[in-house]
């Protein structure tokens, strides 16, 4: 039976998009662990709960820009102790450092990706590289440096950013109370990737 090219568009499960990555993250993300790993921290127990990771987690919240944080002391200036809370969100902030990307909990951008996804789908093939920071599932996304990954984990989500091709190493905020770098084979199975530009590959019904 000969199958039409619409058809044979429709039958089709493939790869939906490609991602060029993000040299600026990837070099804030290399940045933001060299100045992690230079702090003078003496406490291999919980490294987040020594005096000299202070300073480093305070300017984290900073970039948040949230006034909870700033209400519990833990941005600069302030009297709370900044490890108090899971600043693994807050770090992707400092990293990404864009208001699409931005707060205290990962579930706010990871919703906000979900949202620009829809205007993605809609959009042309020429405005699709022009809309920012959009979710994707795994196996639509070929992930590249600088793009983020996500999983779901006990009581919430958490997100790191892609250091190579495919993902295989991130870098991420209060991983073992410290800023880790790691095998993405050691996390939990990603369930979104957040891509700062994407463009369609192939799959145009049109």
């Amino acid at each position: 039976m000969k199958i039409t090219r619409s058809q044979l568009r429709y039958l089709i499960v493939e790869v939906i998009a490609t991602s060029s990555g993000n040299a600026t993250i990837l070099a804030r993300a290399s940045a933001l662990k060299s100045t992690w790993d230079a702090l003078p921290i003496k406490n291999t127990k919980r490294p987040e709960a020594d005096p000299a990771a202070e300073k480093f987690l305070r300017t984290l919240w900073d970039k948040t820009e949230h006034p909870w944080a700033k209400s519990k002391g833990f941005t600069t200036g302030g009297e709370g102790d900044p490890a108090e809370k899971a600043w693994s969100a807050a770090t992707i902030s400092t990293i990404v450092n864009d208001d699409a990307v931005k707060s205290i909990r990962h579930s706010d951008y990871r919703d906000a990706a979900w949202q620009r996804r829809k205007r993605w789908n809609a959009a042309s093939d020429e405005e699709k590289p022009n809309i920012k920071f959009v979710a994707f599932k795994p196996g639509e996304i070929e992930p590249k440096p600088g793009d983020i990954r996500c999983y779901l984990r006990k009581g919430g989500t958490h997100c790191d950013i892609c250091m190579d091709d495919n993902c295989k190493t991130v870098v991420g905020g209060n991983i073992g109370d410290s800023l880790t770098r790691r095998s993405s084979s050691s996390a939990r199975k990603a369930d979104m990737y957040i891509v700062s530009k994407a463009k369609k590959l192939k799959g145009d019904s049109g």
